[in-house]
């Protein structure tokens, strides 16, 4: 009825049933069709009353609907009119905030529209100011300093007891557990059972959503599955695009974090690919890409690529992405003999953390960059930053970051020397995997074994080498091919080799994780050469090891090599 309308030059009548259309699709829970329909309704000339009635329902469906980029820039239009009273216009200027931060990448820009939507809100609705407020308190690396976010969020719990609107208080609730969850406040998790049991559905998806990724950061394994749980049972029964994009990679990145890392590259390039209209999960999905072909398959210039893309692509980071991939980075140059150019990867994520105060993030990124200013002999650097580590998380409740604190103290041991008695250091480094174990990180507690077997091994302590292997095996559980060819190389430069006679406890016709690490980039089209300086072996190794991989798969050329490798 519309196009005919619209053929016919009556486009005041095609607005309206555009309109119509919309409103019958956002009945039926489908957001993307509803946004869709209402954009074609603004776009066909409607009233000035038409059009800024339609502009509303476009701000509230849109959000759960990955429009794309012509839905902000259209409202910004209506916004620009002056037509619309203080309430419309504050709703609509907190809807458009809300869509840039989480689906255009501008993340400043959107805790600023959202901050410029409160005055008109208050003059007609506490309860909708309440909930910008609530909203601008929720912190990111990108954002504003932490205690600027604290006192937004006093400003919203102010006004809270002013709020009627159940679904507003419940907004303002939400946000509110979501805030304190990524602050790392003691207090998150007593605000997460303040939560109204009427929360269901799309608010019951996101904030649970959020809440897995805050736990799962902060190092709560248990209630990052269960909140994660909540969010994939409300999401199943409300099919909004945006929900189930935020689910989904929330729970990869969940994935990786736990060690569960099977099949999940795959998982990893699917969202990817899927999601590459909504910034934030974009760069989560190639964040885990990037780490996952740096891992296991020792791909480091395409692991860097992957992670630059995700630096590149996130809008207000809360904690995952700048850090995860200023480490993972900072560990290639590390493991290429380069520790200043590991300490310069690690600077400018260091110094966002610095300025919000944000130090509950710096889980990944803090021991890394010890370990780099220490082998560049910078070692009171190195004791400063860990220094603020410890001020940073002092009334935070973050168990991850204390394994991290535990992680960094042991290997400031190696600076002090030689000591009297039994060595400090054994008791750190121990405690340290024994936390990182009991946080479910099977690869924090595997780098832990690894740095403590190095640093007997430099030390000439016995033990060492034992140490260093059992490392390997905690590296191989989870395939981290590229981690256990670090180790194996370790033990070959403290002259730790294994000499094995033909058939004793070696790997038969399956692929050592070495010779699997070198057929993966030979089947990648790699040259031998290409290859012996990706995993720092002789050329002549590689040699033997593409030789020894053809043969055990049964395959006659490199060419042939993928499909036999499985994932």
């Amino acid at each position: 009825m519309a196009e005919h309308y619209r053929r016919a030059g009556r486009p005041a009548e095609a607005a309206r049933c555009l309109e119509a259309a919309a409103d019958r699709a956002a009945r039926d829970g489908d957001a993307g069709m509803a946004a869709a329909q209402y954009l074609g309704a603004l776009r066909n000339g409607p009233s000035p009353v038409a059009r800024d009635r339609v502009a509303l329902k476009l701000a509230r469906v849109a959000l759960n609907a990955r429009p794309g980029p012509q839905v902000p820039a259209t409202l910004r239009q209506v916004l620009d009119q002056h037509s619309l009273g203080p309430g419309p216009s504050g709703e609509i200027r907190l809807l458009l905030g809300l869509l840039l931060r989480n689906q255009s990448g501008s993340g400043l820009e959107a805790l600023e529209e959202i901050a410029r939507a409160v005055p008109d809100l208050l003059v007609v609705s506490t309860g909708q100011a309440a909930r910008a407020l609530a909203i601008t308190a929720i912190p990111s690396l990108k954002g504003w300093p932490v205690g600027e976010h604290r006192r937004l969020l006093a400003e919203a719990e102010r006004l809270l007891p002013g709020v009627e609107e159940a679904d507003l208080r419940s907004a303002v609730l939400a946000n509110r557990a979501t805030a304190l969850a990524l602050m790392g406040a003691p207090s998150a998790w007593q605000a997460v059972a303040d939560l109204p049991g009427t929360l269901t559905g799309e608010a019951a998806a996101r904030v649970y959503a959020n809440l897995a990724g805050a736990a799962n950061s902060l190092g709560h394994p248990e209630r990052a599955r269960a909140f994660q749980a909540r969010a994939w049972q409300e999401v199943r029964t409300n099919h909004a695009p945006y929900l189930e994009a935020f689910v989904e990679t929330t729970d990869v990145v969940a994935a990786f974090t736990s060690g569960r890392w099977k099949g999940l590259l795959a998982r990893a390039e699917r969202a990817e690919a899927q999601y590459q209209d909504v910034p934030d999960f974009h760069a989560e999905a190639l964040l885990v890409c990037g780490l996952l072909r740096l891992h296991t398959r020792g791909q480091t210039d395409v692991a860097r690529r992957l992670l630059e893309r995700a630096v590149e692509t996130t809008a207000l980071d809360t904690g995952v992405v700048l850090t995860a991939a200023a480490a993972a980075v900072a560990r290639i140059h590390l493991a290429a003999g380069r520790p200043s150019q590991a300490v310069q990867a690690g600077e400018g994520v260091l110094h966002h953390v610095r300025r919000t105060g944000a130090w509950v993030w710096a889980t990944a990124l803090v021991p890394p960059t010890v370990e780099a200013l220490i082998r560049d002999g910078r070692p009171g650097e190195a004791h400063h930053l860990v220094t603020e580590l410890a001020a940073g998380i002092t009334d935070r409740d973050a168990p991850a970051a204390r394994a991290a604190l535990l992680t960094c103290r042991a290997l400031l041991t190696a600076t002090d020397g030689p000591q009297p008695g039994p060595a400090p250091s054994d008791v750190l480094y121990a405690s340290a995997a024994d936390a990182w174990t009991r946080l479910e990180r099977p690869y924090e507690a595997a780098y832990v074994k690894e740095a403590l077997g190095v640093h007997l091994l430099a030390s000439g302590v016995p033990g060492g080498r034992t140490v260093l292997h059992e490392a390997i095996a905690a590296y191989q559980d989870i395939d981290a091919a590229w981690d256990v060819l670090r180790c194996q190389r370790e033990l070959r430069e403290q002259g730790q080799t294994t000499v094995r006679r033909p058939g004793a406890l070696g790997y038969g016709d399956h692929l050592s994780p070495r010779e699997r690490a070198v057929a993966r980039l030979a089947a990648l089209g790699l040259s031998n050469r290409e290859i012996a300086s990706e995993l720092v072996l002789s050329h002549r190794t590689v040699e033997h090891h593409v030789a020894r991989a053809l043969r055990k798969l049964g395959v006659s050329s490199r060419t042939e090599i993928g499909p036999h490798l499985g994932p």
